[in-house]
Formats: structure tokens, C-alpha cells, sequence
């Protein structure tokens, strides 16, 4: 169900900042340099990235971002294929779940200078 993919996933990123802030206390227990910027590839299916990013950025959001959503499909976000969202997380505010800057949605320009047999 819509809940219980969100609290897995919800669930998942909250185990993925706790390891980046373990990783950093760490870091700074030997007095080593911190990233200022931590690159994390996620790839998943439509449907959880939909909600991940519907819960995270709020459909209201996103619409105003760019994002379609499909009419047909109880304005469903559309997630094309392979497409790239990039999220910038910043794990030292106090709340950095909830304040998301978004700096790519569900961009698939990658795919326009494929050729597809037959076109």
C-alpha cells in the first residue's frame, strides 16, 4: 500500500542520514577534513520515487517546480523513464527533511538524442 511504501522509504532515508552524520562524527573524532557535499545515486521504481518526492516536496511544489501530472491517473506525478531528480539535502539544519532544494525533477533530456529503430 501507498503507506507502506512510505514508511520504508521514509524509513530509508532517515537510516541515510544517520549514517552520514555517524560517518561525520567519526570523521571529526580523528580531526579529518568533512565533505561539504555528499553525492548519493538512488535508483528505484516510479512508483516509490513518486511518493518519495510527493511526501518530501509536496505535489503543490513540484507542480510550481515543472513537474506534469497525469490527469487520467488521479494527477499522478509523472516520472518518465530513467529520468534524474536531484535533491540538495543539507544535513546540518536542524530539520533537513524539511527544507529540500530541488535542483533537477524528473529530467529525461538524455533520451532525446536517442535514436529509436524505426523513427
Amino acid at each position: 500500500s501507498f503507506f507502506q511504501l512510505w514508511n520504508r522509504s521514509s524509513e530509508f532515508i532517515k537510516d541515510l542520514l544517520d549514517e552520514i552524520q555517524t560517518l561525520e562524527g567519526l570523521i571529526d573524532s580523528v580531526q579529518g577534513e568533512l565533505p561539504s557535499v555528499y553525492h548519493i545515486f538512488l535508483a528505484s521504481h516510479a512508483g516509490i520515487i513518486r511518493i518519495i518526492l510527493e511526501r518530501l516536496i509536496g505535489q503543490e511544489r513540484l507542480v510550481e517546480l515543472g513537474a506534469s501530472c497525469d490527469a487520467e491517473r488521479n494527477n499522478k506525478l509523472v516520472i518518465p523513464n530513467t529520468s534524474v531528480s536531484i535533491l540538495e539535502i543539507d544535513i546540518g539544519k536542524e530539520r533537513p527533511l524539511e527544507e529540500i532544494e530541488v535542483l533537477e525533477l524528473t529530467n529525461a533530456e538524455h533520451l532525446d538524442s536517442v535514436n529509436i529503430y524505426g523513427d
